[in-house]
């Protein structure tokens, strides 16, 4: 087994609108997700770092159009093994407790655990 590190994005472009030609309210137009990944397998080891951006998102208040400004999220998790069967792990959602009047995001969180396999 070798170490192994893993990065990917991808790139949405979202034209939508309603049949009226209005853009579909809370979906950005531009969302960029990254994600990175590292597996170190004879220490047991590894991390993943992830990262969305959405851009140019618009909501609509008694008719009039408002653009709200981007969200950046971060997300981090590592976790290391022991004995093949047990696994401790901890991370942190929305690090940049990322948010808005307009989306309903999950604040930023901690957590950390162990799991057991047999």
């Amino acid at each position: 087994y070798e170490e192994t590190f893993r990065l990917q994005t991808s790139y949405t472009l979202m034209l939508s609108e309603t049949g009226e030609g209005r853009r579909l309210e809370g979906r950005p137009l531009h969302r960029v997700q990254m994600s990175a990944n590292y597996h170190h397998p004879k220490h047991k080891f590894g991390a993943t770092l992830r990262g969305v951006a959405q851009l140019r998102r618009t909501y609509y208040t008694d008719n009039v159009q408002t653009t709200a400004g981007a969200l950046y999220q971060l997300d981090a998790r590592i976790y290391a093994r022991f004995l093949d069967e047990i696994e401790v792990f901890a991370g942190a959602d929305n690090i940049v407790d990322a948010g808005d009047g307009f989306t309903a995001l999950q604040p930023r969180t901690f957590y950390a655990g162990v799991r057991a396999r047999y």
